[in-house]
């Protein structure tokens, strides 16, 4: 089942989890280059040996943006990770929403 199959399957819920991980993936990576903990040099050693260094000049990338689009292809890469945890956490997070919902739609006893 793809993530389309999911989707029919599980509805906004798992379109709401997903969009976090992947979100929230991409804002920690950001946050983790943008902070120092991965050594500048690293990450543009790493992406020297990427096809991107045969289109982009590094020397003159700002730093900003080179935190920017190295947070969105490591996001990328951890695609991998994310979307089995989203497979197998969907069932949890439906129920969850279900029974959160009809709690909510109880009608109080008159």
């Amino acid at each position: 089942m793809g993530v389309k199959g999911l989707i029919k399957e599980y509805g906004l819920p798992f379109t709401i989890w997903y969009s976090t991980l992947y979100f929230g993936g991409m804002a920690t990576c950001y946050l983790v280059l943008e902070s120092g903990l991965v050594g500048e040099e690293g990450v543009l050693e790493w992406v020297r040996m990427t096809p991107i260094a045969d289109y982009v000049d590094l020397s003159k990338m700002n730093p900003k943006f080179g935190n920017a689009a190295g947070a969105v292809v490591i996001n990328e890469i951890l695609e991998v990770i994310r979307l089995p945890v989203a497979i197998l956490t969907i069932p949890r997070i439906k129920a969850a929403w279900d029974k959160r919902r009809a709690v909510g739609q109880k009608k109080p006893n008159s």
